[in-house]
């Protein structure tokens, strides 16, 4: 036989302390303990203050795998069983992560573990992952950030809770709401900014509605900073680094071997912001000019290449098309032999591509036994570059590479992975006195890495910041120092034609 004075005492404690109710449900469900530390107890006793209405606004900034969405996870469940119409929004940067947060709170309502103490069940025409129903006259709206939230809300209006035991009738939770691969890129960290002023906040069916923001940092202009920088009187703000004094956070789990091994493994920059809460700023300087190398008389060479970034329009906010010729050194250097860089309509770029080729390509100016031959030429595979190589692979007569420069990497990762490694080795030349090496330089110095689209300029109302001469020097160090510019099919058929007929004229 139930007793029911400890049945009514076990649910009194589950719906008043979120570490009971978290510890209870993981293990029924998991069949495992949740691993609990004593930083969870200052992560915990904020959510109460949540659900308790003594917290309206909460920030949480947490190193990754340290149970934050799991906390965030109960928080929804204590929530629901203290109110059953509580409405809650919950959303993340991966819409899939969203989506399954959704599914585990709904599922563990369900479970016999939570019916045994709370009465909240779930409506039978509403069995979607992103959206379900309580018969109760609750509801739960998961999403990516940025996502449309049409029809729904979260809390209920003041009028509904008059009477209730507990006041809490739901929240808005923001779980890590940027990628970190989209820290750079500035268009995504202001939509992210506007979704949660403009959109968010029109979500609450009460002025009262709480908001919860958990996440790890990733850049000194994400969410977390601006709540620190704009709004923190308004909000109870908890940081905790991953480690402090020596200490790991989370020592049940991680040693200070392990954190440092960690540190190792994902670099400085992710170490100072996700771990250490401490985001760097990044570019302005980013590639360091002193380290280039001048030269006033060309060395003798391997070969050369050319590299190709195309744009088709020429208004004052679009890109320039850069081409720029590079040879291979003996002693393992590259050198910038020669650029282009202009505004250029398409019915001009092909033949501005071609009168850089044949000018590099005249062996009464370029001797290939001082200079190596040209061997190809590599051009952005997007808009008209695309169209510059098609056009000319018809053609035949020059043999170029389309390359999906970036592919899966940001500007400032291909920078930092690609180029600065070649800087700081002392491996690439300018000439000394030419004009455009100031150009390529005064670029460089203004580079970021940030992904600075005409949307983002258009919508921040910035000067945009170009980066072609940039992206092509990046390019010119991934083939300068791969045997791509040799042993490419495209180039060793080009080189046997060639040969074959310098041989037929001698």
């Amino acid at each position: 036989m139930i007793d029911s004075r400890a049945l009514f005492a076990e649910k009194k404690i589950l719906e008043t302390s979120l570490p009971a109710h978290i510890k209870y449900l993981f293990k029924a469900q998991k069949g495992y303990k949740f691993t609990y530390s004593a930083f969870h107890d200052t992560v915990t006793a904020a959510f109460e203050e949540v659900l308790d209405g003594k917290v309206q606004n909460l920030l949480v900034l947490m190193p990754p795998r340290h149970s934050k969405t799991e906390i965030a996870k109960y928080f929804c469940t204590m929530g629901f069983a203290r109110n059953p119409a509580a409405e809650f929004i919950y959303t993340c940067s991966d819409l899939g992560l969203a989506l399954n947060c959704s599914s585990e709170i709904r599922n563990t309502i369900i479970t016999p573990h939570f019916t045994k103490y709370w009465n909240v069940t779930i409506r039978d025409d509403t069995s979607a992952k992103g959206l379900w129903k309580t018969d109760q006259g609750g509801s739960f709206w998961a999403g990516g950030f940025g996502s449309p939230i049409v029809g729904y809300g979260a809390g209920k209006m003041p009028g509904a809770m008059i009477g209730k035991q507990y006041k809490f009738s739901g929240a808005i939770i923001v779980d890590d709401p940027l990628k970190e691969q989209d820290r750079h890129r500035s268009l995504e960290r202001q939509n992210m900014l506007s979704f949660f002023k403009e959109t968010l906040p029109t979500r609450k069916n009460s002025p009262e509605t709480p908001m919860v923001v958990i996440m790890q940092p990733l850049h000194k202009e994400d969410l977390g900073q601006w709540i620190k920088d704009n709004r923190a009187e308004h909000w109870k703000i908890l940081e905790l680094p991953i480690v402090e004094d020596d200490k790991p956070l989370f020592p049940e789990v991680y040693t200070l071997k392990d954190l440092m091994a960690l540190k190792e493994e994902i670099g400085n920059e992710m170490w100072q912001a996700k771990c250490l809460l401490r985001p760097i700023k990044l570019g302005g300087n980013l590639l360091k000019t002193n380290l280039l190398k001048h030269y006033g008389e060309l060395p003798f060479l391997k070969s050369r290449w050319i590299e190709g970034d195309t744009a088709q329009k020429t208004e004052e906010r679009h890109d320039y098309t850069v081409f720029q010729c590079w040879g291979k050194g003996y002693t393992g250097g590259i050198y910038l032999i020669d650029q282009f860089r202009g505004k250029v309509e398409y019915q001009d770029l092909k033949q501005r591509f071609k009168d850089f080729w044949n000018k590099h390509n005249n062996i009464d100016i370029y001797d290939p036994r001082k200079y190596g031959y040209l061997t190809c030429a590599y051009i952005e595979d997007k808009s008209s570059g695309t169209q510059i190589i098609q056009e000319t692979r018809s053609e035949g007569n020059i043999p170029i590479i389309g390359v999906p420069r970036g592919a899966g990497q940001s500007k400032f990762e291909r920078a930092v992975t690609i180029a600065v490694p070649k800087l700081e080795s002392g491996y690439i030349n300018i000439p000394a006195d030419a004009s455009f090496s100031h150009d390529l330089k005064d670029e460089m110095e203004n580079f970021t890495g940030q992904e600075d689209s005409k949307q983002a300029i258009l919508k921040m109302d910035k000067k945009k910041t170009f980066d072609d001469q940039v992206d092509c020097l990046i390019s010119a160090c991934e083939h300068g120092f791969s045997e791509l510019t040799t042993n490419s099919e495209v180039v060793k058929k080009f080189m046997e034609r060639k040969l074959k007929k310098q041989n037929e004229k001698r």
